[in-house]
């Protein structure tokens, strides 16, 4: 069975552990034996100490009994009432602490002490009180014998607690002595046992380990030629031995492979640094190369640059030709809004003209009715005779004021015709100019997308010769890169054809080394 030393060690300290709780416990069973009775003593001792109390309590309330019934002094009396409430409170608390066999002797006592005091205090103080003293005196004396037989009672108690408590010490006494000798003895034993497990551990972990520490010391000096360890235990150490014999076959192993291992770098190291020197010759013409490819990639850089730089100045001038379309059509929208408005206008003043026309129409009616009145008035005037010549004279001029309204009115309307028609001219001309202003608003507008297509295809382009100027300085970098990189590698490589010359010198001299092995 498979057991591991840290469970075997483990096992020992517990057994050694288990002994020593073993006595402690012993010990303790025995302490608290002993704890007991000292505790059961000191409670008899106490109780002796208030039976002690209770006898003398009972003897003084008797004393002031007595000498109230020889002299009748009340003062006496109160005393005795006052003993009688220290001694029953005094009882009492014996009672709450005494031991069970000990309970009947006390109620014994306490009838007594009751047949007694019923006697004192219904007969034998009430004859005192009146001056009998002698008949007083008899009638206690008469029961005297409860008094006498309470107290016997309590020495009786008092004396088998103090014989108790002797008992209990001689007891403790002998515990305590059995008790010391039982725990040296056990002490002792588990010294004993504690001395032969450690040393058969020690036995058992120190054996395997020398034997493996001397084929160490074997090892040390080079010898492999050792056989294998043999341990019978199944734990730790036979792990240990176990990885020992393999280290050693190990080692065994990996000195003859050192050996022959020395021997082909050796051979192969002469070989190693020819090729090296090929390959430092073959960097070298990469590396002119690569120079020369650098020298042209950087010319295609600043050329790319130029380019770059002529495109954004293309640029910034298509951006300005947008602005400035941006800016026609800003006006062209406001001729726009200004030709609305003048058409708006001018078809207002066309509509106002057919209102006066209208109104001129209805001035030529009345024009013309008033020359009819007046026509009318003469005629009236006329068949009034040398009466009616003042109203044929205002006839008159109201007929010529009515022409020349008529003519004024006619003259209007032609004037007002005219308009129109130069109104209606305007109308039509505005219409055509309002057509053609959109028809160059939509002209511009289609040249500003044209612009922004121009400068959005430009920067396009921008981008695109950015992309290539950015290509152009990364692949100048990179060819920078391999160029320092070939040179690093050429002097990798001169290190190496070093290396391969010193390996040469470190495998001979682990050949020596390997030939101080015995395997």
């Amino acid at each position: 069975m498979k057991m591991p030393i840290g469970i075997k060690i483990g096992g020992g300290v517990i057994l050694i552990l288990l002994l020593f709780v073993a006595v402690a416990v012993w010990s303790l069973q025995i302490f608290d034996s002993i704890v007991t009775e000292v505790g059961d003593i000191s409670t008899r001792i106490q109780m002796v100490d208030l039976d002690h109390k209770l006898i003398n309590a009972f003897k003084e309330a008797n004393r002031d009994a007595e000498a109230y019934l020889l002299y009748g002094n009340e003062k006496y009396k109160n005393d005795y009432l006052q003993d009688v409430e220290n001694f029953i409170s005094l009882i009492n608390k014996r009672i709450n602490n005494c031991l069970a066999e000990d309970r009947p002797k006390f109620d014994e006592v306490i009838a007594n002490f009751n047949q007694y005091y019923d006697v004192l205090i219904n007969q034998a103080f009430p004859l005192a009180a009146k001056g009998k003293l002698q008949d007083a005196i008899s009638k206690a004396q008469s029961v005297s014998s409860y008094a006498d037989a309470a107290e016997k009672i309590l020495e009786e108690l008092i004396l088998s607690n103090k014989e108790n408590t002797t008992t209990s010490l001689s007891l403790i006494q002998s515990e305590s002595q059995e008790g010391r000798w039982l725990i040296i003895i056990l002490n002792i034993v588990s010294l004993i046992l504690g001395i032969i497990i450690a040393f058969w551990l020690t036995r058992m972990i120190t054996k395997p380990l020398l034997l493996t520490v001397k084929e160490a010391q074997r090892i040390a000096e080079g010898d492999l030629t050792g056989g294998e360890l043999l341990v019978k235990t199944k734990d730790e150490l036979s792990l240990l031995v176990e990885a020992f014999n393999t280290m050693r076959a190990n080692l065994r192993n990996i000195i003859s492979t050192l050996i022959q291992t020395a021997k082909q770098v050796s051979d192969n190291s002469q070989q190693f640094a020819n090729q090296a020197q090929q390959t430092a010759a073959g960097i070298s013409e990469t590396t002119a190369a690569m120079s020369e490819m650098a020298t042209t990639v950087e010319q295609i850089t600043q050329n790319t640059q130029a380019v770059s730089i002529r495109a954004e100045q293309v640029t910034a001038q298509a951006t300005e030709g947008a602005k400035d379309v941006e800016h026609v059509m800003e006006q062209m929208k406001m001729i726009e809004e200004s030709s609305n408005n003048a058409s708006k206008v001018i078809e207002e003043l066309y509509k106002t003209t057919g209102e006066i026309t209208r109104i001129v129409d209805l001035i030529t009616q009345i024009a013309d009715q008033t020359n009819l009145l007046a026509l009318n008035a003469a005629i009236e005037a006329a068949r009034a005779g040398e009466h009616g010549r003042g109203f044929a004279v205002v006839a008159e001029e109201v007929r010529k004021l009515a022409e020349q309204s008529a003519n004024a009115a006619k003259d209007i309307y032609e004037l007002i015709t005219n308009i129109q028609k130069e109104t209606k001219r305007a109308v039509e001309a505005m219409a055509t100019g309002v057509t053609e202003v959109k028809k160059g608003s939509v002209t511009v507008f289609e040249v500003g997308k044209k612009f922004k297509e121009i400068v959005s295809s430009i920067e396009e382009v921008t981008r695109q010769i950015q992309d290539v100027a950015s290509a152009a300085e990364e692949i100048s970098a990179g060819v920078q890169n391999v160029v320092a990189s070939t040179e690093e590698q050429t002097a990798a490589i001169e290190e190496i054809s070093a290396s391969s010359e010193e390996l040469a010198s470190l495998a001979a001299e682990l050949e020596k080394i390997a030939a101080r092995f015995r395997v």
